[in-house]
C-alpha cells in the first residue's frame, strides 16, 4: 500500500467514491469505484494485519449510512422508514441489487431529495 497516491492537488469532490478503484500502478482514482472483491480483500487484510480474528463484511459500509439518513440528517433530509426499508433490501418484495448503481443511485437520490424538499416547504 505504499505506492498508493491521490493525482496532484486533487481535493475531494461530492461525487469521488469513498472506496476509490486503486490501479495496478498504485495510482488511486477518485471516480471510479472500487470492486466488491478488491474492497472485501483489503478489509480482510487490514483486519487480519490488526489482529482480529473474525471476518468482517462489508455490510456496514454499504447500509450504515441509512441509520444517518434515517435519525441524524438535516430535517428535510432525513429518509422516512419506507425508504429506509427498500434502501437496504429490507422492504416485503423489494430487494436492491449490485445493479443500483451510478447514474441509477444518482437519480434515486436526486429523487428523494426533491421529495423530501417539497414535504418540508
Amino acid at each position: 500500500m505504499e505506492s498508493i497516491e491521490l493525482q496532484p492537488n486533487h481535493k475531494v469532490e461530492g461525487d469521488d467514491y469513498i472506496f476509490p478503484y486503486i490501479a495496478p500502478n498504485g495510482l488511486i482514482h477518485p471516480k471510479r469505484d472500487m470492486s466488491y472483491d478488491m474492497l472485501q480483500g483489503l478489509l480482510t487484510k487490514f483486519a487480519a494485519a490488526a489482529g482480529l480474528k473474525k471476518h468482517y463484511t462489508t455490510h456496514c459500509f454499504r447500509r450504515g449510512g441509512v441509520q444517518y439518513r434515517f435519525m441524524y440528517a438535516p430535517i428535510g433530509m432525513r429518509w422516512p422508514l419506507s425508504w429506509i426499508r427498500w434502501w437496504g433490501g429490507w422492504a416485503i418484495g423489494e430487494h436492491v441489487s449490485h445493479l443500483i448503481t451510478g447514474g441509477l443511485r444518482a437519480s434515486f437520490l436526486t429523487e428523494m431529495s426533491l421529495s423530501m424538499s417539497r414535504l418540508t416547504h
